[in-house]
């Protein structure tokens, strides 16, 4: 399923770096407010029109991780790189699933074939992958880094549970399901890692919802829905403190934190204000408040901020910038503000 890299864009702005001005949270108001896109496709330079992930980092450069590459933007220009090889100093694969950079300002990636550190020096990369030794990374699928306000440098796996990366030592400590320890991990297959505001550390796996405990090293499962297992693909916090739950294809949990109730947003086929699809791949909360949802064949959505329904941006062919396909895969508010 291909989708290009959007941009949104206002007019009254000549030129955005991606490109929605988010001036002000949006009120409660019956239609959807009005917005502008336009595309960077592979005549721009883009290595693949299927965007994974995008990313900013601390020195303004924009990120793309594609299906067949890393695309680095300055704005004008894409620098793309993609495995060779003959080339260990390469990346170690072109699926990319994951850019984050960390406190040191070290940019890292994760594919589908290990986890690599971006030297912006020499623009090489130094790979990390499962080499059979105990403290080698636990699994080459990654699908998520992050780094907690402990400085817990964490990597989840799909297959191999989640790891903690310790930087000076180079080794990966893994935490995995134990089917005999209710404590442990519930599924080794971690799609997200999240801490909120209050330092809880989340993970979400392809069974559901954990919490970790610093103190003793433990899990506890979250439980999400008394009727199945959900499938977390990702996990965000709202400017009030509610928690966000971006599942595989069983729609959009919110949590209160103050009261642990669960609202469950779901698509409803006659409700043209709930959500675009249940197959969820990317939540945003920008600098405003604003939340915004990516689906599969759901487009984009626009949570109205006066209830619990959705304002839908999809692909129009009779309205000149509209979205261009009706997934929307990754979200990303850039420095200025730009979606």
């Amino acid at each position: 399923m291909k989708c290009s890299l959007i941009i949104l864009k206002k007019p009254a702005v000549k030129t955005l770096l991606l490109c929605l001005l988010l001036a002000a949270p949006w009120p409660a108001v019956s239609a959807p407010p009005a917005l502008k896109f336009r595309y960077i496709t592979s005549e721009d330079g883009l290595s693949n029109s299927t965007i994974e992930c995008i990313f900013q980092d601390s020195e303004g450069f924009m990120w793309f991780g594609t299906r067949d590459g890393l695309n680095k933007y300055d704005g004008y220009q894409m620098t793309v790189y993609k495995n060779n090889p003959k080339d260990d100093s390469s990346i170690s694969d072109n699926y990319i699933r994951c850019i984050y950079e960390d406190k040191q300002k070290n940019l890292w990636i994760g594919t589908t074939n290990g986890l690599n550190r971006f030297n912006k020096t020499t623009g090489t990369f130094t790979r990390f992958k499962h080499s059979g030794s105990t403290y080698s990374l636990s699994n080459n699928h990654v699908n998520c880094i992050y780094e907690d306000s402990r400085n817990n440098f964490w990597i989840s796996t799909y297959g191999g549970g989640l790891n903690r990366y310790d930087k000076k030592s180079g080794r990966f400590y893994p935490y995995r399901n134990k089917d005999s320890d209710k404590e442990s991990l519930n599924d080794d297959f971690v799609n997200c890692v999240f801490e909120d505001s209050r330092k809880n550390l989340w993970i979400g796996t392809e069974s559901g919802l954990n919490r970790f405990n610093p103190q003793n090293e433990s899990f506890q499962e979250y439980p999400v829905s008394n009727k199945k297992k959900i499938n977390i693909r990702l996990i965000r916090e709202d400017a009030d403190g509610g928690i966000w739950l971006g599942s595989e294809a069983q729609g959009l949990f919110k949590i209160d934190h103050k009261t642990n109730r669960i609202n469950h947003f779901f698509y409803k086929e006659k409700d043209f204000s709930s959500i675009g699809s249940d197959m969820i791949r990317d939540i945003l909360r920008d600098k405003n408040g604003n939340i915004w949802v990516g689906c599969i064949n759901g487009g984009l959505n626009l949570l109205n901020r006066g209830g619990n329904s959705f304002y839908h941006y999809t692909d129009d062919s009779s309205q000149p910038g509209s979205l261009s396909q009706r997934t929307v895969s990754a979200l990303f508010e850039d420095n200025q503000g730009n979606l």
